[in-house]
């Protein structure tokens, strides 16, 4: 297959920091083919090697060699979805960084009610 391809998507790949999962806005900055294969991922579930390396247009080694890539990167996650009890893999999707809703109500509730550590020194007029 395509070397330069090949190395393309291994140095966009290793730009990314490790992490723990992916946001779906995150799939918009990557570039073709990857974008294609990872929101194919999303979109299907779960896809096998075999899939990768036609959405990639790589060879079976040099997609083993990517899926690593994006399983070491927090990227992908793998899964034993295949009917026939292979190895398939899944999008690990990142947590939002926002909290919101109810979470986000009994969160700031529960900092509003808690007590100021530093009361009885202001009380006292001593520096903290």
């Amino acid at each position: 297959m395509d070397q330069g391809l090949f190395l393309h998507i291994k140095a966009e790949i290793d730009r990314w920091p490790v992490q723990d999962g992916i946001r779906s806005s995150d799939l918009t900055l990557l570039s073709e083919p990857l974008r294609t294969a990872l929101t194919t991922t999303v979109r299907e579930g779960s896809l096998g090697l075999a899939d990768f390396a036609r959405l990639l247009q790589l060879d079976l080694p040099e997609t083993s060699e990517v899926v690593d890539l994006l399983l070491d990167h927090g990227f992908l996650k793998t899964s034993r979805t295949a009917q026939d009890g292979s190895i398939e893999y899944r999008v690990r999707h990142a947590r939002s960084g926002r909290l919101t809703g109810d979470l986000w109500n009994r969160v700031s509730g529960a900092l509003e009610a808690a007590p100021d550590p530093l009361s009885d020194l202001k009380k006292s007029g001593e520096e903290p």
